[in-house]
């Protein structure tokens, strides 16, 4: 009896439309040699998936000359992506002990 041929799959975990400018969605799966997905493909929103990333990144914080704050990722790969999209804004250090120091603006969780 002759052996079935070996399937070889593979998981993966990409963007679910790679040519779009921004990700709503990713998948994750198994793919065979080939890149052909095989069984059900799992549907992973962004927000969730990019959460569950950053939340194991770590971030420093490094101050301008001028007083502007900005943070940054450890991975540089991280740090340019986020620079791209525009989500590593500077902040003015005055604006950032304003916002700190406003008690109006502290979530209910601090008893306010």
């Amino acid at each position: 009896m002759a052996k079935p041929p070996r399937i070889v799959l593979t998981p993966f975990f990409r963007p679910r439309d790679e040519g779009a400018e921004e990700q709503e969605m990713y998948v994750a799966g198994f793919v065979d040699e080939e890149d052909e997905a095989w069984g059900t493909l799992i549907p992973l929103e962004a927000k969730v998936v990019e959460q569950a990333v950053l939340g194991h990144q770590t971030f420093g914080v490094w101050c301008n000359s001028d007083g502007r704050i900005q943070s940054e990722p450890s991975s540089y790969g991280l740090f340019e992506y986020l620079l791209e999209k525009g989500q590593l804004k500077e902040t003015p250090l005055d604006e950032l002990v304003v916002e700190a120091t406003n008690v109006e603006s502290w979530p209910r969780k601090f008893g306010q």
